[in-house]
């Protein structure tokens, strides 16, 4: 953390801190841009930055054997980012297009807004600044506020996991200890906010914001403040969800979140919902926060403390959060408040001492700001900190178990004894392909009424036991799966699994059916405000058709406006079978009594049978615009094939997606990102059951989108014209494989994969089992998959053709020559073929002077299984070998072979890809002969790529 918060952005100025810190990765040591990015990933490093009102903030988290040369990147960008004039340009373009993103975010803008008439300036501001000030900025304004604010006086290191902690600080007194702070003027003139008002904005809701004022954390009342805010908006049993979403319906998200500054502090609250109900909601939660005022109950504390002390532990699991935790107790308190401490502060909380809190500071006072998108009625040092040496890796005792119940039911988890949570949960394989049109999303819809009471149990019952478990618990559906889970202490195995077993059996009551139903239009709603609009479902409907994994998870305004209680309860008899779902747990678990609970709770249930139709997909190219009059900028999505879940080649996909499209280092990253020319461009592949796509997104300013369209095009088109070189490849593993680690600190995390995996495959993989899958990936598996997303020419005979492709051979024909290294570079032709055909008969053949003849290749397809034979020549054009001189040798090869048909095709000839490759050619020798130094593979053997001068030559 450095003391270079956007409160330092002089007059006129505003937005410098954020436009330093993105220079400040444009190069830094002696590592330009490129190879700082190359660097990092080459570790796998997972990075980020952020500027706040006071500080800017580096994080990197990373195995624990990276971390020396980790830290020293991360000094260097510190104290000595390079700050290019020739790329100012660029980072201007980048933090333009994050100002025009927050335009298309309705809910974000007016939090922005809200924190500025609450706080005034400077604690108030925005970090993103004004687009007119940005604009202005030049490169000397960037290179004053890094000497100036880029500073150890104020700075904090913090790190956390499994290092030396010794070494450490020898290394970091070697890499910061000569590091010395300039003076500067921190006095900044403060303006006060400018109370309620409303903002003019064309969206599908109403967006709602209220401030009021608190305490910061360093104050003796934190924990009293922190509390009373946990009693009104922590959990689903807090007040705010429970009046204004359970009870009511008014709106899908509603919150109130205390944040603090160092000197300062306040809540915010939001809610989004329609226009009609805007009014209402606002009513409804003002009085949340007057009532709250009146004190809180001893139940309410109860569960809240439970929830505090489960989320202390769980954040213990988490590295990277541990380092978040010592960093803000550094620069709020100026020492680290151990874990002790905080437990015996939460003790010491009672409803009493929260209660004489909210008498002395009643929220919802005169004091607070409201802000709202519609016209509503208002009312009257530098430091580095030592942590335990806990180690960031993968676990060595981990143990899978398994068991099945006589209903069907599978019990499965991967138990951590080292583990110091808890995660289970229920996997139901049901999700919206699983749906007919007059369905379309009662999946989502069924997973929200799961939570609305059983025959034992209220919904407030529901969210109270959850809550007093201190469970963090929710749900999730997509296109396969609906998801119920929670993360725990492992005392609490068997109320957990008590109660969502019983919750899996809902009694879907029609008067709760019809509640529900609003906030699920409301939910709806809510992302037709949010880029991309919903385009999502469209792309995929485009692409796929009728098939199923087209189906919209939430469904539409109509649809679930037409469902009925009856049709739910049809969908969930018939889907919600035991033998259709999986209890999974991770992490320190008990897994025979697992068991013992799972018979006891579930053991029980009726069975029926359940499918699930694998229909083939009918992919369609196309293109469509969807109008969105209120966006600023424009979003474009791509669909193509990649690898099934089922695919093997899911590891290879990952891969190429991460080579291609990742959001650091990647060629969409170096082409688009860094220069500015879009504010976001990416490419994920994600797997299905027997379906599986390659994901493109992009964001940029209109009048660029054309154009960057264009160079995705070309990036994508590039996996097969330039395949990724082995630093590329070396780089997207290691990014990968941290990510990996780094995720699986947590059992939660965990429980997602071990459930996933065997709800999709039926196969458990350990940690080590997936890093040792993506290190085995090689550029030949990358090639493949890159052969599979295009349509390749086995599709086009077995639909176009009706050649069943296991039957063709192709002989690929040339010259031949008496140099050796002539006609290898021709069985490397054919391999090549081979690989991006996806054509499993493929011989190389001499027309003369080396073997193998025509003949030799021609009998060998047929030894293959080929019972027709194609002749290519790999000739550049017509002419009398073509035309004379390899059908008569083809046809005397074929009398040997009376039974297979076979065909000379033409040669290459002119086709515009030729020009592609020439224009591919020509721009990498050049580069490489003016740039790089370094020759290119053609033509290394000849001297290399050389740019001759005239001049100098005889």
């Amino acid at each position: 953390m450095l003391p270079a918060g956007c409160r330092y952005d002089p007059a006129g100025q505003f937005g410098l801190a954020n436009l330093t810190c993105e220079m400040a990765l444009r190069g830094a040591g002696d590592r330009d841009s490129r190879r700082l990015v190359s660097d990092l990933d080459a570790l796998g490093v997972e990075r980020g930055e952020s500027v706040g009102v006071s500080h800017t903030s580096f994080w990197a988290s990373t195995l624990a054997e990276q971390l020396p040369a980790a830290l020293s990147i991360i000094a260097d960008i510190a104290r000595r980012p390079l700050m290019p004039a020739d790329q100012i340009e660029a980072g201007r373009q980048v933090c333009l297009q994050e100002l025009h993103g927050i335009e298309d975010e309705p809910s974000q803008k007016l939090m922005q807004e809200l924190r500025r008439r609450h706080y005034g300036d400077p604690w108030g501001r925005a970090s993103s600044g004004d687009e007119t000030a940005v604009a202005g900025l030049s490169i000397e304004d960037v290179r004053r506020f890094q000497a100036s604010r880029y500073s150890p006086d104020g700075a904090i290191l913090a790190v956390a996991g499994a290092f030396d902690w010794d070494a450490f600080c020898d290394q970091a007194e070697k890499l910061l200890g000569d590091w010395s702070a300039p003076e500067v003027d921190d006095n900044a003139t403060e303006a006060p906010g400018s109370g309620d008002g409303h903002l003019p904005y064309d969206s599908s809701q109403s967006h709602i914001g209220i401030a009021y004022p608190s305490v910061p954390y360093s104050h003796d009342d934190y924990f009293q403040a922190w509390a009373a805010n946990g009693v009104l908006s922590s959990g689903m049993s807090s007040r705010l969800f429970t009046e204004v979403r359970e009870k009511r319906g008014l709106c899908y998200t509603v919150y109130a979140s205390l944040q603090t500054q160092v000197d300062r502090a306040a809540v915010f609250c939001y809610a989004g919902t329609t226009a009609e109900r805007a009014q209402e909601t606002l009513d409804v939660t003002h009085a949340e926060l007057v009532r709250l005022a009146d004190g809180v109950q001893v139940e309410e504390l109860s569960r809240l403390k439970a929830r505090i002390k489960s989320a202390l532990i769980l954040q213990q699991e988490s590295t990277h959060a541990r380092a978040g935790t010592l960093a803000r107790d550094w620069r709020h308190l100026g020492r680290i408040r151990p874990l002790a401490e905080v437990n015996e502060l939460v003790e010491a909380i009672t409803a009493d001492t929260i209660n004489e809190y909210l008498r002395q500071n009643p929220p919802g006072t005169a004091d607070a700001r409201r802000l709202t998108q519609m016209e509503l009625r208002g009312f009257a040092s530098r430091v580095v900190i030592p942590v335990d040496h806990r180690a960031s890796a993968v676990s060595t005792i981990m143990q899978f178990r398994s068991h099945k119940l006589s209903n069907g039911l599978e019990v499965i988890a991967e138990c951590d004894p080292s583990a110091l949570s808890l995660g289970v949960g229920f996997f139901v394989r049901t999700g919206a392909r699983d749906e007919t049109p007059d369905e379309a999303g009662v999946s989502h819809f069924l997973e929200h009424m799961v939570f609305k009471g059983t025959a034992r149990r209220t919904a407030e019952d529901v969210n109270r036991e959850f809550d007093e478990l201190g469970a963090h618990y929710n749900a999730f559906t997509s296109e396969e799966q609906t998801v119920y889970y929670a993360s725990l202490l492992p005392e609490h195995q068997a109320e957990s699994v008590d109660l969502l077993a019983d919750i899996l059996r809902p009694s879907l009551r029609t008067e709760d059916f019809d509640m529900e139903k609003k906030v699920i239009l409301e939910e709806i709603e809510m992302y037709l405000d949010q880029p991309p609009y919903g385009m999502e479902d469209h792309i995929k409907r485009l692409t796929f058709g009728d098939h199923p994994i087209a189906n919209s998870v939430l469904g539409t305004a109509d649809s679930v406006g037409a469902l009925t209680p009856e049709a739910m309860r049809a969908y969930f008899d018939r889907r919600y079978a035991p033998g259709n779902v999986v209890l999974a747990a991770s992490g320190r678990v008990d897994f025979d009594a697992l068991v013992r609970q799972a018979e006891e709770a579930c053991g029980g249930w009726s069975t029926c049978e359940t499918s699930r139709p694998q229909p083939a997909t009918d992919r369609l190219a196309t293109r469509e615009v969807v109008v969105k009059d209120s966006a600023t900028q424009e979003y474009a999505l791509v669909l193509s094939d990649g690898p099934a879940g089922e695919s093997e080649d899911r590891y290879a996909a990952k891969v190429l997606a991460t080579v291609l499209g990742d959001d650091s280092g990647s060629r969409m990253y170096w082409r688009l990102i860094d220069p500015g020319r879009a504010e976001s461009a990416s490419l994920g592949h994600y797997d299905y059951q027997g379906v599986g796509m390659f994901y493109t997104w992009l964001s940029c300013e209109p009048d660029a989108i054309e154009e960057n369209l264009g160079a995705v095009e070309e990036i994508l088109k590039s996996a097969a014209t330039e395949p990724a070189t082995a630093e590329e490849l070396a780089q997207a593993k290691s990014k990968i494989k941290s990510r990996v680690v780094l995720g699986s600190e947590r059992p939660r995390n965990r429980l997602f994969n071990v459930g996933g995996g065997w709800l999709m495959r039926g196969d458990y993989r350990p940690i080590a089992d997936e890093l040792a899958r993506l290190d085995a990936v090689t550029q030949d598996d990358l090639a493949r998959v890159v052969a599979a997303k295009t349509p390749m020419l086995v599709d086009r005979l077995r639909e176009e053709v009706r050649l069943d492709p296991e039957r063709v051979g192709v002989v690929v024909v040339d010259h031949g020559s008496r140099r050796a290294e002539s006609n290898e570079l021709l069985n490397e032709v054919a391999a090549l073929f081979q690989r991006v055909s996806g054509m499993p008969i493929v011989e190389p053949a001499h027309m003369e002077l080396a073997e193998p003849s025509i003949a030799a290749a021609f009998t060998k397809c047929v030894d293959r299984g080929a019972e027709t034979v194609v002749v290519f020549p790999y000739f550049l054009s017509p002419g009398r070998h073509w035309s004379q001189d390899i059908p008569k040798l083809a046809a005397e090869a074929a009398t040997r072979h009376p039974d297979i048909r076979y065909q000379v095709t033409s040669p290459l000839g002119l086709h515009e890809l030729m020009a592609e490759v020439m224009g591919e050619r020509i721009a990498q020798c050049l580069h490489r002969s003016l740039h790089d130094g370094e020759p290119c593979d053609l033509c290394a053997p000849s001297g290399g790529c050389v740019m001759h001068d005239a001049s100098r030559s005889g």
